[in-house]
């Protein structure tokens, strides 16, 4: 009876591995099939024949390379590196997988963290693509002109001047200078001079520099100064950021510490941020964003979302909502620092990009701010039309 149930038992043993063995496909066999699916382009078929064996088992180099090439085709960026990742584990002097890197991440506007695989392509595609160790990506232009439905406070006009670039292939920086111009009342204020016309000439001075450690992880730095005339008074404000980056696949995380002076209080600010791209490219992002504001020991907590989205072949869309009650706050990276008088209780707005041209990129939107005055109950509206133009080489 135990000679029948070992026999029994021996036979389906052999059966299995029978079936399972069938199922496994031969190094020469995957190769020959995604060599024949590269050639004739049927990148579905490709990636979805990439999917099916990546369960079995290791994959050569050259089988991972035609598979992110095939999500490359696709638009599909994020996918893509995630291949080239994989072979640069096990190669990482691959200048192949570098140069298609580098391409993904320029195409995902990662452009300081694309940086990092120039030193590893070939000479002759640095050549042709006229990449320089110390170049300037981009220059822009951006406005802002400000309305306000409060008679106590005149119309304001913002103006940035930015451009950005690189030192070596792992040091960025990005410069802007910024003049803001208002006239506002504000009688409650008894120690200003002529308080029924104080006229606001503001100045300022951005700089950050970052620094790409590796594939993955960036460290940022940030100063901006202000200098604000408020008729007998002057306020000069220096502002400093730490932050770090982490890169993985279709998102970025982000931890940023803001430390300094806003009309002559002290202030810090925490945030941490998560950029999104769930289709591997710009066709869909968010943005979220948590910070705390502290300032006279008062801590204000506020949330910012955005979402973009592609309309059209060379046009984005992209909607932003911040909730939470401020008067001094830093965004994107520092570059905007609000030290408005009058308390925001919400902001939002819109903004469309569209692709002029390869190098060009234009911006126009809408941004509606509900403000509360200060030592007032009144609540009042600000709208703002932004325009910008951006020049990438």
């Amino acid at each position: 009876m135990q000679s029948k149930k070992l026999i029994t038992f021996i036979i389906l043993a052999l059966f299995h591995l029978n079936i399972f063995s069938q199922t496994i496909i031969s190094e020469s066999e995957i190769d020959s099939r995604s060599s024949q699916l590269y050639t004739e382009k049927k990148w579905d078929e490709l990636i979805k024949f990439g999917n099916e064996i990546s369960k079995n088992g290791n994959i050569s180099a050259l089988v991972r390379m035609r598979i992110g090439n095939a999500f490359l085709e696709k638009r599909n960026f994020q996918k893509a590196l995630e291949q080239y990742n994989e072979i640069l584990k096990l190669d990482s002097y691959n200048s192949v997988a570098r140069y298609n890197s580098w391409l993904c991440l320029k195409k995902l506007n990662e452009v300081n963290f694309a940086t990092v695989h120039i030193p590893f392509i070939n000479k002759q595609e640095i050549k042709e693509e006229r990449l320089k160790k110390y170049a300037i990506n981009s220059i822009a232009i951006e406005n802002s002109y400000k309305i306000t439905n409060n008679s106590d406070r005149g119309n304001g006009n913002y103006t940035r001047f930015n451009f950005d670039g690189r030192i070596g292939w792992r040091l960025n920086f990005n410069q802007s200078i910024v003049s803001y111009h208002q006239t506002i009342k504000e009688p409650s204020l008894i120690y200003v001079s002529d308080s029924n016309n104080i006229k606001i000439e503001q100045l300022e001075y951005y700089n950050r520099m970052s620094y790409n450690l590796n594939r993955k992880i960036q460290l940022i730095g940030a100063y901006h100064f202000l200098y604000t005339p408020f008729n007998n008074f002057i306020f000069r404000n220096h502002t400093g950021m730490l932050g770090i980056r982490y890169y993985q696949n279709n998102y970025t995380l982000q931890a940023n510490a803001f430390a300094g002076n806003l009309n002559d209080t002290a202030i810090q600010q925490y945030a941490a941020q998560i950029e999104y791209k769930p289709k591997g490219n710009n066709d869909l992002y968010t943005v979220s964003n948590l910070s705390v504001n502290v300032r006279n020991k008062i801590n204000r907590v506020n949330f910012k979302e955005v979402v973009g989205f592609k309309i059209i072949k060379n046009g984005w869309l992209e909607g932003n909502l911040t909730i939470g009650k401020f008067t001094n706050q830093f965004e994107n990276d520092a570059v905007y620092v609000y030290s408005s008088i009058d308390e925001k209780l919400l902001k939002g707005g819109f903004n469309f990009y569209y692709r002029i041209s390869p190098k060009l990129i234009g911006q126009l939107g809408f941004t509606i701010e509900k403000l509360n005055k200060i030592n007032d109950y009144y609540i009042y509206n600000q709208y703002s039309i932004n325009s910008g133009l951006t020049w990438r080489f």
